[in-house]
């Protein structure tokens, strides 16, 4: 009994002892906080090398998480040689030579450490012989290793395979790897990726990359390069088949296939299947399109096509508010069904109410109008407006065409009546009513990157119309406008883009004082000349109500610098006025407004919130300032 406590005794104090040895071994385990320097590289040749090891060096991206141990920071530098050594081959130093080593300020190991990597990076290599194989149907295997090169290296090696005789191989100048230049990964995998995508152009859409194979020389210090691939054979698309199309007429969706599956045997090229999903994307009924070839060919030896379709919500609500010191508080709202009849219909519904105005529209469109393409528009509006310039009250219809005539440029004409009894709050304000008949044409050409918020691109529109009143007052008139606008990025870090916009009318044929007041121009206010009131900026009458004009010329200048994620800063100069005459005169010199903002990025767009100070402010006229909220850039 004695024995066995005795043995129990030792056991205690063994485990205390065993404990109390761990608990100081991990006392001396304590986080080491290192710096990182690159020795070797001070030649101007291999400046730019040192940003690209720090950026993919392990010890470099763990700095905040320092090792709690020397043999851990030592494993970390090891680790780090190897991807370090890749680095430099993938930059064409394959006789490159790195080691890293670790000295300490102190002999404790709780002293900072310095890591420091000797780099050695030889000479450059450089491209020697570019090659292609062309393998046989069913040698690439997802995540093997292929077959063996052939042994006569020349453009393609070894027989080519039955299905491939009709793929012409892209030079090496062609894939820019022609021989002598710097022996870069970047490009040889580019190199693969144009190969491969000029197969599939060449109608082999199943054609797949086999692992690449490559040769360094160290006597002649230059890599040959020989790049694989299997072609599979050429594609001639066959029958389509649609999923996803439930409440909506297919035949409406196959007009929209730039060929006619039903008669059309066509080759398969990349460009096509990118066309089927742009057109079926741009019906707004979908949310994503994918595009299948079926492997297996059918007994023509057609492959089918399969276009799956994810359906977006056919309706849809949207609700918008703004505020500027001009006109007030403002809300918009709207109801939209992009399929009304079954074949991409919308009919729209939407409203607009501030202090001073309301705004109901009502809208129907029809795509493919006797053509592809083409889309028939319906509406009719009612107003409500009272301003400084007029009081109107008008009811409206319009019919008219709009013609695709690129992705960018569309064109849109037709007819509108109006009838608008209105009173002009300057000159005789005596109350009329028109009815004025008009034949509006567009043109719109668009090339912005994004409609809320563009950085780079440019928008212009030309709009002309004649109008002519058929209640007896003889009046008619030729009214035309144009507007321009262009977005040029200068940083990216922070981003900064300058924007600018350029727009003039003019109209001919009738007085100012016969042109109904809400068909003249004006200008002024958050939409056009910032630090004005709202149609202020022009010739006002003896009790400052503005006159408008027959012509009109603004401009708008804006420096947009993205300061966070979320916020950015605008300062802006704008400029214009209406003028009297059917063209600007000198007499009447421009007015300017300058000031700035803030932009907050929303799901929906940036929140715009402007101040803008007129640069001559006129006494009793002009206020010290304007105050601008909406969604969206200012142009």
């Amino acid at each position: 009994m004695k024995r066995q406590h005795r043995w129990a005794f030792l056991l205690c104090v063994w485990v205390l002892a065993g404990a109390a040895l761990c608990r100081m071994a991990w006392a001396e385990e304590t986080d080491i906080p290192y710096t990182l320097q690159f020795s070797g590289l001070e030649s101007p040749a291999w400046s730019a090398l040192e940003p690209l090891l720090r950026a993919a060096s392990l010890c470099e991206q763990e700095k905040g998480s320092p090792p709690a141990s020397r043999f851990l920071l030592l494993r970390r530098v090891k680790q780090d040689e190897g991807v370090l050594t890749g680095v430099l081959h993938s930059r064409g130093y394959f006789a490159a030579r790195l080691g890293g080593t670790v000295t300490y300020d102190g002999n404790t190991d709780r002293t900072a450490a310095q890591v420091t990597f000797a780099v050695e990076p030889g000479p450059l290599y450089h491209l020697g012989r570019v090659t292609v194989e062309l393998l046989p149907q069913g040698s690439v295997v997802a995540g093997g290793d292929g077959v063996s090169p052939g042994t006569d290296a020349v453009r393609a090696v070894g027989p080519v395979p039955a299905e491939s005789v009709r793929f012409v191989i892209p030079t090496p100048e062609a894939l820019s790897l022609a021989v002598g230049e710097e022996a870069v990964s970047r490009k040889i995998f580019a190199a693969e990726e144009k190969m491969l995508l000029e197969a599939k152009k060449q109608g082999f859409a199943f054609a797949k990359l086999a692992p690449r194979h490559t040769l360094v020389d160290h006597d002649k210090q230059t890599l040959e390069v020989m790049l694989r691939m299997e072609t599979g054979p050429q594609v001639l698309l066959g029958a389509v088949r649609l999923t996803g199309t439930e409440e909506i007429a297919t035949d409406y969706l196959y007009q929209r296939i730039p060929w006619d599956p039903a008669r059309e045997v066509v080759p398969y090229h990349p460009q096509r299947l990118e066309e089927i999903k742009k057109a079926m994307l741009a019906t707004g009924l979908f949310n994503a399109v994918r595009i299948r070839v079926d492997p297996e060919a059918d007994a023509q030896g057609h492959h089918p096509l399969a276009i799956d379709l994810t359906q977006r919500k056919h309706r849809s609500i949207s609700t918008g508010v703004g505020y500027s010191t001009g006109t007030g508080a403002k809300v918009a709202a709207s109801w939209e069904h992009r399929n009304a009849l079954g074949a991409g219909e919308t009919v729209q519904v939407k409203g607009q109410a501030a202090e001073n105005m309301l705004h109901l529209e009502g809208a129907f469109g029809k795509p493919d109008f006797l053509q592809m393409q083409q889309k028939l528009l319906l509406s009719a509006s009612l107003d409500k407006e009272d301003t400084e310039a007029f009081y109107k009250d008008s009811f409206g219809v319009d019919a008219g065409l709009n013609r695709l005539l690129t992705p960018q440029l569309d064109l849109s004409h037709g007819v509108g009546y109006r009838l608008v009894n209105e009173k002009d709050r300057s000159g005789s304000q005596q109350e009329k009513l028109f009815g004025l008949f008009s034949t509006p044409v567009k043109l719109t050409w668009d090339e912005r990157d994004d409609l809320l918020d563009p950085n780079q691109g440019w928008y212009m529109n030309l709009l002309g119309s004649g109008i002519i009143d058929t209640l007896g007052s003889g009046v008619w008139f030729g009214k035309f406008s144009s507007q321009y606008r262009h977005y040029y990025p200068v940083m990216d870090h922070p981003r900064m883009v300058l924007a600018g916009r350029l727009g003039a009318g003019t109209i001919m044929g009738s007085s100012r004082e016969d042109v109904p007041a809400d068909e003249r121009f004006f200008v002024g206010g958050g939409g056009s000349l910032r630090g004005y009131g709202f149609q202020m900026a022009g010739e006002v009458d003896k009790n400052k109500k503005p006159l408008g004009g027959r012509s009109m010329l603004e401009f708008s200048t804006e420096a947009r610098l993205q300061a966070t994620e979320s916020v950015g800063v605008v300062a802006f100069l704008d400029g214009g006025r209406a003028f009297t005459a059917s063209t600007p005169e000198i007499n009447e010199p421009l007015m300017l407004g300058t000031g700035g903002g803030i932009r907050y990025k929303t799901p929906i767009g940036p929140l715009r919130l402007d101040v803008g100070v007129p640069v001559q402010k006129r006494e009793n006229i002009d206020d010290p300032f304007q105050f601008y909220v909406s969604i969206g850039q200012a142009f």
